[in-house]
């Protein structure tokens, strides 16, 4: 508070102080009210104003400050200037230009004070007098406008903010005379960087030694340099303080090196690059000049030496020292409040990490609840299974007596079975009586998830030993993928690996197929989204075209598509399973069956000829295991999106393999503007199911 009013009230009635706050209480929000967003606003509120930085370059004529200035900031910050005759420069003259920088959206008002005719002077003992002068008189000149009536505006910053010292390479001598009293006079009023000039003239072995000798020199003489005397953030320095002082190389010209254009000086002996830093620190002066202790050197100036000049004109002018007490006071409280918000802070963390630790254990105990629940679960669905397969032995003993007595041929039992089971017993049990007991224990006792057994898909020459058993079925209609007069072809080896990879029938597709089947004979009783009959159906990547033929049995319209390579093998498999699909549009429309349209060659990466012909949008767009080639997975997306309206649904079975696959899945989508999310395990057949397969479906968004 003013030492008057003290002194008149003797405390009667406390002030609280421009520094002060009252008393307050704790409130709890009962929801978000936005106050974490301030500091984001005090971000966008602080890049309307310029930042002011004032930079000092001072070192004798021909070190390249100004070329060095050109390289720091990249821009032609200063202009050249004719050489000086030593015995005709009698004062150091002191030349301050701004330069107003902009990078996204902040800018830099960039005061670059150059300082010619230091050092050049035969007597040199005045070279320093006019240095120090303006650095005072821009204390002052601050000093002033924060005692006058604009105290509250913004004060225009002059102050020196850095002093870049430019040293001459002389080997490993240390330092010279004039660069000891000069730091010793001016390491007191500003931050002062030493700076070795032209670097590309030492060896690597010079410029090491002559760095240790500067070091001793400093603290021999006790001067302080920045960042080692006054910098804050020690933990963003310790790397950048292993190259003090900085060796640095300046360039306006760019040379080639390896096919590159980069800044750097070209020799006999070869190219010095301004930017490696096994050549200089350029660098690392640049980081902390720029990029992380720009703002340091602002308020180090604000808070170290400006206060120390503010202090020292206080004394002088015969202001009282209670003045004084009063700063060093408020900067007690700073450090207690400081101190005890780092105590809060600790103390809210525990408290964090208590909750954290009962929630993770309330969520394990819930866990453990589902799980002895999902155990019951499976022991009743296991009782209920087991009755069912005990029915259907009972009834499937009953009817083989009845077809012995009536001499019924064996080979007609399976389809008369089915017919009286009906059609809904027929789809819970979807493989042979005999071993379903082993696939059921399979399903639970597999660790990847439900296996089933390997399926023969290969169609024998007489059709008249076609049967159900061991087969891949779709509502009792066996699918082929190969000829048995083929078996011995090696067709796949002729072939390249993706195409060999294409003619491979994968666990996606049995599981989206079979997925199909169980939604579409659901929805003879219930309406299913997943309704492929009269739907207009594609199949992407088909490969076998097992799912685009499973649709088809299923009442679609289906296109299959594949690589030009694929075809041939594909338009066979699409002739072996042509006694269980329409033949045409008028048979498709009279019996109800779906067709196969179309084969069609569809390469995602050169697709835009073949999309209009194929007359899009679908109903549905099926895909079974085509994501694992990574150049293929954006044309792949891009080709769903093409295909598709935001009526197309996309079913994708998906087996993950790698996190970057993943990754690029995923962006792909977001960029062409198409939502997605798993189906859950209650929308897949009972039997046909893994842990590390998913089927993903997949829609356009109407709206962005």
């Amino acid at each position: 508070m003013p030492l008057e009013y003290a002194l008149q009230f003797r405390g009667r009635f406390p002030d609280p102080g421009p520094w002060k706050l009252p008393r307050s209480f704790t409130a709890r929000l009962s929801e978000p009210l936005g106050i974490s967003d301030l500091p984001v606003q005090r971000v966008r509120r602080s890049k309307r104003r310029p930042y002011m930085f004032n930079i000092m370059v001072v070192g004798e004529s021909g070190l390249g400050k100004t070329t060095f200035m050109n390289t720091l900031f990249n821009a032609p910050l200063t202009e050249q200037r004719t050489p000086k005759n030593l015995s005709a420069s009698k004062t150091v003259a002191i030349d301050p230009t701004t330069y107003e920088l902009t990078e996204d959206g902040v800018t830099l008002m960039l005061t670059v004070i150059d300082t010619p005719g230091f050092g050049d002077q035969l007597n040199r003992e005045t070279s320093f007098e006019p240095i120090v002068d303006y650095i005072d008189a821009q204390y002052d000149l601050y000093l002033q406008a924060e005692s006058s009536q604009e105290m509250r505006r913004n004060i225009r910053d002059t102050r020196v903010h850095a002093l870049l010292y430019f040293i001459t390479p002389s080997g490993d001598n240390g330092l010279k005379e004039l660069d000891v009293e000069f730091l010793q006079r001016l390491s007191t009023k500003v931050n002062v960087i030493p700076v070795i000039a032209k670097a590309d003239t030492l060896t690597p072995e010079e410029t090491s030694a002559f760095k240790k000798a500067i070091l001793r020199d400093f603290e021999r003489h006790d001067i302080r340099v920045y960042p080692t005397a006054h910098a804050e953030d020690r933990e963003t320095l310790v790397d950048l303080e292993r190259y003090m002082p900085f060796a640095v190389i300046g360039s306006d010209d760019f040379i080639d090196v390896g096919g590159k254009k980069v800044r750097g000086r070209s020799y006999r002996w070869g190219a010095v690059e301004v930017e490696n830093d096994k050549h200089c620190d350029f660098v690392h002066l640049r980081e902390l000049l720029i990029r992380s202790n720009l703002q340091d050197l602002i308020e180090t100036t604000q808070t170290v030496h400006y206060s120390q000049y503010r202090s020292q004109q206080i004394r002088e002018q015969g202001r009282p020292e209670s003045f004084l007490a009063c700063d060093e006071f408020y900067e007690s409280r700073i450090e207690n409040a400081k101190r005890s918000l780092a105590d809060d802070m600790q103390r809210k963390e525990d408290e964090m990490r208590q909750m954290f630790v009962a929630k993770v254990r309330e969520k394990e105990a819930s866990l453990r609840e589902r799980e002895e629940a999902l155990a019951l679960k499976r022991q009743q669905m296991m009782e209920e299974l087991e009755k069912i397969r005990r029915s259907i032995e009972a009834e499937e003993s009953t009817y083989n007596e009845m077809l012995k007595a009536k001499g019924t041929q064996k080979k007609f039992m399976g389809a008369n079975l089915l017919g009286n089971i009906g059609v809904s017993e027929a789809t819970k049990v979807r493989i042979s009586s005999q071993s379903r007991e082993s696939q059921l224990n399979s399903f639970w006792s597999s660790p990847g998830g439900p296996t089933w057994p390997t399926f023969d898909f290969v169609k024998p020459r007489d059709d008249s030993a076609i049967c159900t058993t061991g087969r891949f079925t779709i509502q009792g209609q066996p699918l082929f993928t190969q000829a048995e007069e083929d078996q011995g072809l090696g067709e796949a080896d002729r072939l390249g690996h993706e195409a060999k990879t294409a003619l491979t029938v994968w666990d996606c597709s049995v599981i989206l197929a079979k997925m199909l089947e169980y939604q579409n004979t659901r929805a003879a009783t219930a309406i299913s989204e997943f309704d492929v009959r009269g739907k207009r159906v594609i199949e992407l990547g088909a490969g076998r075209a097992l799912v685009g033929m499973a649709a088809a049995v299923l009442g679609a319209n289906v296109v299959v598509t594949d690589v030009d390579d694929v075809l041939p093998a594909l338009k066979k498999v699409i002739a072996l399973n042509e006694h269980i699909i329409a033949s045409d549009k008028a048979e498709s429309e009279l019996s109800g069956k779906g067709r196969i349209e179309g084969v069609c060659n569809l390469d995602w990466t050169q697709r835009s000829n073949v999309i209009s012909m194929l007359q899009p949008p679908f109903d549905l767009i099926l895909a079974a295991d085509v994501v694992w080639l990574y150049d293929l997975i954006e044309p792949l997306v891009a080709t769903i999106a093409e295909l598709s309206s935001p009526n197309t649904t996309t079913l994708l079975a998906y087996q993950s393999r790698a996190l970057r696959a993943d990754r690029q899945l995923f962006s792909a989508l977001e960029n062409h503007r198409l939502s997605w999310e798993i189906l859950g395990d209650e929308q897949l057949d009972l039997f046909y199911r893994k842990d590390n397969v998913v089927i993903y479906r997949i829609q356009k968004r109407r709206h962005g």
